[in-house]
């Protein structure tokens, strides 16, 4: 179990590095476009990215002093820049505001503008909205991490992934009230909303204050958001080195003697540091071919860290009074606590198949119907998870192995298509691929069955075994639910 946990955090700590420095790049080349007409196109932005994780590898590499300092810098930034958010959205605005009324009661509905289309129900909507959550509810593990360089970590460690997602949930709240209240309700000059300008900008908040506070105003704000992520990035390298050390340090992962050294000089498991750089540069770079490579990533991260989450919870309710409380625990309600939270992964691992699945029937685009799709591979992973035994642990490995093996296949065909001098886009494109291109034609449905899991294909035997592991463990209605 402790193996399998380790790999799927390896995973996760790799891919929410690469989605938050990601988010940091885009951010910045945000406010380079306004202030300086800086392009935005994709080799624009990954150079970004590759400056920003090279200077957080650099200074976790050689300024674990100035980490430090930047990390409780990082905390007053957090909550100050909250506070200045909010100001400027409810207080200092000089246009009208959303009422508070609307922002809990009114719902926008834009999962289909075209004619002739209708939207998804609002009840999926909103199911949508908190898959959107999962992402951003990751990070609090990062205590944990760093024990092994903490006072009192038996304490401590715990004490601060509790801290942690008590102020989160209390500023992230107020952040997010913040941002609906400041948006301009009213038509412009430009017959635009507020909230159709910012769905057309790059990046959609920093249009939300540039309307609330005029363009340098904004671009201030900006400037504060751009310096949270990188804090943030910053702590995400720090976290992710010290779990590759640490699985290193146990053998746990190929060339491991390489991973688990310490510079002597500056006392950091320096190659730990570089290769979660490295491997989060990696993931960022499919961005280059196609925009829903950053949701791709996002997707990766939540998987990895979601299962690594749940795991030792759901052992720790298994166990029950047989398992032995450390100094510092939450006492009576760790049982129920930890029951909710399986309940809720699990919850979220048949949305995510749900989800996945509607949201990809609806797509034109053959980038993104294979993008949406990869998200319900969490929830099938989970399920094996679910069944709490060895065939179930084996039988996520092997539907990941197999999943991301056609994943990548299926982009690589198409990505080698081309149509009329450019790249192929929509599923209309294809047409005539038989006779054009027998041989790609073959492969590429090959591919697509075998994601469809049709028998004999591999994708088949890799939701047989989950299935399996599941039904063995009398989890016969989820079993159902994901067929």
């Amino acid at each position: 179990w402790s193996w399998f946990t380790g790999w799927f955090n390896l995973i996760g700590q790799v891919a929410v590095t690469a989605g938050i420095d990601f988010g940091l790049a885009f951010f910045i080349n945000a406010f380079l476009n306004i202030a300086f007409a800086v392009p935005t196109d994709p080799p624009v932005t990954i150079a970004i990215f590759g400056i920003v994780l090279f200077i957080h590898a650099l200074l976790n590499t050689f300024g674990i002093r100035i980490v430090a300092f930047l990390n409780d810098v990082s905390v007053w930034w957090h909550l100050v820049g909250v506070g200045v958010i909010v100001l400027a959205l409810t207080v200092l605005n000089q246009h009208a505001v959303t009422p508070l009324g609307d922002v809990f009661t009114r719902f926008v509905n834009n999962t289909s503008k075209a004619d002739g289309v209708a939207p998804f129900p609002l009840i999926y909507v909103m199911l949508i909205g908190l898959l959107n959550a999962q992402y951003t509810l990751t990070g609090y593990d990062a205590s944990a991490h760093m024990s092994e360089e903490t006072h009192n970590a038996a304490e401590a460690a715990p004490k601060g992934i509790v801290w942690s997602v008590i102020i989160s949930v209390i500023f992230g709240f107020i952040l997010l009230v913040a941002m609906n209240v400041g948006i301009d309700p009213g038509t412009g000059a430009d017959g635009m909303t507020g909230y159709d300008r910012a769905l057309s900008a790059l990046v959609p908040p920093a249009q939300i204050w540039i309307d609330a506070v005029g363009q340098t105003g904004g671009l201030v704000i900006l400037l504060v958001v751009i310096g949270a992520q990188f804090y943030c990035g910053m702590a995400s390298v720090t976290a992710n080195s010290r779990m590759i050390y640490a699985f290193a340090r146990d053998g746990a992962v190929p060339l491991h003697e390489t991973w688990h050294k310490i510079n002597k000089r500056t006392r950091t498991p320096t190659n730990s540091i570089w290769l979660a750089a490295i491997g989060a540069f990696i993931l960022g770079v499919p961005y280059l071919f196609n925009a829903v490579a950053y949701y791709a990533v996002t997707s990766i991260a939540v998987i990895g860290l979601y299962v690594a989450y749940v795991t030792p919870v759901f052992l720790r309710v298994l166990a029950g009074d047989r398992f032995e409380r450390g100094p510092w625990t939450l006492g009576r309600w760790g049982k129920p606590v930890g029951t909710l939270a399986t309940i809720w992964v699990v919850f979220i691992a048949i949305l995510s198949m749900a989800v996945g699945s509607f949201a990809a029937i609806g797509q034109t685009n053959i980038k993104r119907l294979i993008a949406y799709s990869s998200i319900g591979h969490m929830g099938y992973a989970l399920i094996g998870l679910a069944a709490g035994s060895r065939e179930g642990v084996q039988g996520v490995l092997i539907y990941m192995a197999i999943y991301l093996a056609m994943t990548l296949g299926t982009f690589c065909v198409v990505l080698s298509m081309r149509r009329a001098g450019g790249a192929v886009e929509n599923i209309s494109d294809l047409a005539g691929l038989a006779r054009t291109h027998p041989a790609l034609a073959f492969f590429l449905g090959l591919l697509m069955f075998s994601l469809a899991g049709i028998p004999p294909l591999a994708g088949f035997f890799a939701k047989y075994y989950v299935f399996l592991a599941a039904i063995n463990a009398g989890l016969y209605a989820l079993a159902v639910i994901g067929v």
